[in-house]
């Protein structure tokens, strides 16, 4: 199970981008993964170990065709509260926006 900890950093880093962005990015996401795995993810959790590297990965992807990295806010201080970064990453906010689209489940 994911850190707590990481889990409410990511979804404030997500939290940063603008609303009108994250809707775009959610609308895309939710278009691209199917609605039998976010039903799966809503019930089941998604935060395993191997998810960054499997599923994670997809959903990065997917998010990265409506939003590069780069066009992430920065983030400077890692969920400690200790520098970090400077980063543009989707790492840093994909659970962000996968538990904002659950959400909707």
């Amino acid at each position: 199970m994911v850190d707590e900890r990481l889990r409410t950093w990511c979804r404030a880093n997500w939290d940063k981008v603008p609303e009108m962005i994250r809707r775009d990015c959610l609308d895309h996401l939710e278009a691209e993964v199917p609605a039998e795995a976010l039903r799966s993810w809503k019930r089941n959790g998604y935060d395993n170990g191997l998810f960054h590297f499997s599923g994670g990965m997809a959903v990065r992807n997917i998010l990265r065709d409506q939003l590069l990295d780069q066009e992430l806010p920065v983030v400077t201080e890692d969920q400690y509260g200790k520098p970090y970064g400077p980063s543009h990453n989707w790492d840093d906010y994909y659970t962000g926006a996968l538990d904002e689209l659950l959400e909707r489940y």
